[in-house]
């Protein structure tokens, strides 16, 4: 049965060193926020000022009818509601004096500046409540239109009330008058919502880019992915190494590597030489002191194989090896090569030293 592999391309991710980042990363996912604010402003703003075909007018007339008495019912005439009105308007009854009114006013198909299916269009019935007051509303964007069309319906109907033996009459009760139409200003609504979004897209691009992100923050990260002991975590040189991580270190040496007399020091940032392998071993030495014997087991830096070949004859006489990996830097893949070259060549990583590493990240980790 094959085994899943437990290593950085496939690894359970660690939210709580995820969340911790992200913290550290506020100001980006902030920014990304504000990016989403400042975008669905602009796109609410064009799409209803700039493309939304400029102001629109609109005139509500008052009608009040006065329904007929229907002999064969015994009662009043009162099934005209808002859809029996919106359907009567397109009829030839109505919207053919309509259209003969707006041709006095120099308005006509014939001239091409209107056409019928624009005018039927612009009008609106409803029947709010009391079936015998009707809105006329008329909607346009050319002001002087709309009020033309207004007038046109307001005596298309009253001449109607005369004419339909369904009413007594219909009268004007208010004429209405063109005005800028009022629409509901959403833009905080929509600026809210394209913050919210681009938090959410923000972080969301972050847990991306962190389950591809091969870097490591906490030693249990690291020994979780390679099954090898972290046996340290180091502060960079010159910073002071807080008591806790170095009492850490010293039991963690003491009982891990003190039992070696021979340990090879690689560090996966050497392409060239030996130089970050070397500085690492001191600083172990510097931070461990007196409290490790340095002249039982000895720490030989070196250049990584796929450096320089003659490491493979150098490690013969080593019982094993210490790989420095520096925190939150994308080494993943060389650590892992370098794991297994080093059970090619016969020397088996004994454990890894996290350094450059941020202990205030690691506190807040920990609850320290």
């Amino acid at each position: 049965m094959a085994r899943k592999r437990k290593n950085y391309d496939n690894e359970i991710l660690n939210l709580r060193a995820f969340y911790l980042k992200i913290f550290g990363k506020l100001p980006l996912v902030l920014l990304g926020a504000i990016i989403g604010g400042v975008l669905a402003g602009a796109i609410y703003f064009l799409a209803t000022s700039v493309f939304s075909g400029g102001i629109n007018y609109k005139a509500e007339s008052t009608m009040y009818i006065y329904f007929a008495y229907d002999e064969n019912s015994g009662t009043m005439v009162d099934h005209y509601n808002a859809y029996t009105w919106n359907t009567l308007i397109p009829t030839n009854d109505i919207i053919n004096p309509i259209m003969d009114r707006l041709k006095d006013e120099g308005y006509s198909e014939d001239a091409g500046n209107i056409t019928k299916s624009e005018v039927i269009s612009s009008i609106n019935c409803d029947i709010p409540s009391d079936v015998r007051v009707m809105i006329l509303s008329v909607s346009n964007k050319d002001k002087a239109l709309t009020e033309m069309i207004a007038r046109a319906a307001e005596n298309t109907l009253v001449d109607y009330g005369r004419s339909n033996d369904a009413f007594e009459q219909i009268k004007i009760l208010k004429q209405g008058e063109a005005a800028p139409e009022t629409v509901s200003d959403r833009f905080p609504v929509a600026v809210i919502f394209g913050l919210v979004l681009g938090f959410v897209l923000t972080v969301l691009g972050l847990l991306v880019l962190e389950t591809m992100d091969d870097t490591v923050f906490v030693p249990e990260d690291i020994e979780r992915r390679y099954h090898i002991p972290v046996v340290g975590c180091l502060t960079k040189k010159g910073c002071e190494e807080p008591a806790f991580f170095r009492n850490e270190m010293i039991a963690s040496m003491g009982n891990i590597v003190q039992k070696y007399d021979n340990i090879a020091v690689f560090s996966v940032d050497d392409k060239e030489g030996a130089e970050a392998a070397t500085e690492g071993a001191d600083r172990i030495k510097e931070v461990l002191g007196s409290t490790f014997d340095f002249d039982k087991t000895k720490l030989y830096p070196m250049e990584l194989p796929l450096v320089n070949h003659e490491v493979a004859g150098r490690l013969k006489d080593k019982q094993g090896a210490i790989i420095l990996v520096k925190m939150g830097k994308r080494n993943g893949a060389m650590t892992e090569h370098l794991k297994s070259m080093l059970q090619k060549l016969g020397c088996n990583a004994v454990g890894i030293v996290m350094t450059d590493c941020d202990m205030k990240f690691l506190r807040r980790y920990l609850g320290l």
